[in-house]
């Protein structure tokens, strides 16, 4: 029995000397504290067990070794049973706040992954300072954000055998020189220096021709440059709907990127010279009808309404693209604001995508929504927080004063302020 005690009253002096080590550490550091809580009572659990131990020794000393045996596993088991519930009921505490710090840390990620590399100067110099989401900045749907960034999927060549090897039998694709590009409808590509024009004209060319491999037109562009550009085509051509925005693959070497692949929705669409037939038959049904409204005010509610109609908001293989809303009637956000794009452009106004961040710190995430030209004004509007049922306005053509639950990022922090006041209130009729 004596020595019992005397093995009990060093073990729980051992204990005491790790207590008090923690005690230290957790006033250096508030993690160490945070876990110092859970620790100490999985200690305790822990010694409770063995002085149950010492007094069944005490009580009884005829217990077979396979007695022993089960119990010492019934305590093991349940000590991992209280180990896992303090951990359940832990997490349970502080779930929330977990999330707006993941949210969080989600939000300074999509910023920090992208640059002005590839825009012009005055652009780059006027670089607006990172804005963070709050709480205060909610919309009783912040889950309706489901626009994703295009991801690079990086090769890295380490030595001219491989470099010679990658370009081998690959061509410079469709370079498309002479084409040009409307100011008034593509704002992105008049944002890039004059080598991101080129490579913009190259990106756009191939796609047009499905080049699917190619090597830039320069030999000296970095990884940033190509992505803005890319970004640029995607942000300005919503009717480019068979070209996968949401990766590419490039080769670099030496820092350059030395070779491109594009992907297609080949397998999705089967056939892409029909299916772009059926967008095109979509898009200008709709957008006629528009035309035959007296003004850009007008076409853009006929737009604005017809497309909340008929869209359900629900996730999709293409939802990323304009073909999921007007050929399909089930898309996210960058279906929504894509096709609102697509349309009102040919409706003849001038529509813009923004991409960005939706909502609030702890339930926002990237999104999708548009910006509009009526007259000289700038108005955003979003047509995904809009669909409701019935329809409402209460994202239809606002200011950026009105606009908060919206925080332009990458290079749509570039487009014009929105400052318009004419229109900014909610029609009271509109043509269905």
């Amino acid at each position: 029995m004596k020595k019992l005690l005397g093995t009990l009253l060093v073990f729980i002096l051992t204990i005491v000397v790790i207590l008090c080590g923690f005690i230290v550490l957790c006033g250096l550091s508030p993690d160490v504290a945070a876990g110092a809580s859970e620790t100490s009572k999985i200690l305790q659990v822990y010694i409770e067990s063995q002085k149950e131990d010492e007094e069944g020794n005490e009580t009884s000393n005829t217990n077979s070794v396979n007695e022993s045996s089960t119990s010492d596993t019934s305590q093991i088991e349940d000590m991992i049973s209280s180990e896992n519930e303090l951990e359940v009921n832990e997490l349970d505490s502080s779930e929330e706040q977990d999330d707006i710090v993941q949210i969080q840390k989600t939000f300074q990620e999509y910023a920090s992954v992208w640059n002005t590399n590839g825009l012009t100067q005055n652009l780059a110099e006027k670089a607006l300072s990172t804005l963070t989401p709050n709480d205060e900045m909610g919309y009783q749907e912040d889950a309706y954000n489901d626009y994703v960034l295009t991801e690079r999927n990086v090769i890295k060549l380490e030595d001219a055998g491989q470099l010679q090897e990658a370009i081998k039998n690959t061509s410079m694709g469709s370079p498309g020189k002479d084409i040009s590009f409307d100011k008034e409808y593509y704002p992105y590509y008049y944002m890039l220096d004059d080598k991101g024009k080129d490579i913009y004209k190259q990106i756009y060319s191939s796609a047009i021709d499905l080049k699917t491999t190619f090597i830039p037109i320069y030999t000296n562009v970095n990884s940033d440059e190509w992505y803005n550009a890319f970004l640029s085509v995607s942000f300005d051509h919503p009717e480019l709907f068979w070209l996968n925005n949401k990766m590419y693959t490039e080769y670099d070497y030496n820092g350059n990127v030395v070779k491109v692949e594009l992907s297609y929705y080949t397998d999705e669409l089967q056939d892409i010279t029909s299916a772009k037939m059926d967008f095109e038959s979509v898009a200008e049904s709709i957008a006629s009808q528009a035309r035959e409204l007296n003004t850009e005010y007008e076409k853009e509610v006929f737009i604005h309404n017809y497309l909340a109609n008929k869209l359900n908001y629900s996730s999709g293989t293409m939802d990323q693209s304009a073909y999921s809303a007007i050929v399909g009637n089930d898309t996210v956000c960058a279906g929504y604001s894509k096709a609102f794009q697509y349309i009102m452009q040919k409706a003849g106004v001038p529509t813009y995508f923004v991409a960005g961040w939706g909502g609030s710190a702890s339930g926002g995430g990237l999104h999708g929504w548009n910006m509009v030209k009526i007259g000289k004004d700038y108005y955003n509007v979003d047509l995904t927080w809009d669909d409701t049922n019935p329809v409402n306005y209460d994202y239809f053509n606002k200011s950026d004063r009105d606009f908060a639950q919206h925080l332009r990022m990458f290079s749509s922090q570039f487009l014009p302020s929105c400052q318009g006041k004419k229109y900014s209130t909610s029609p009271e009729t509109a043509k269905q």
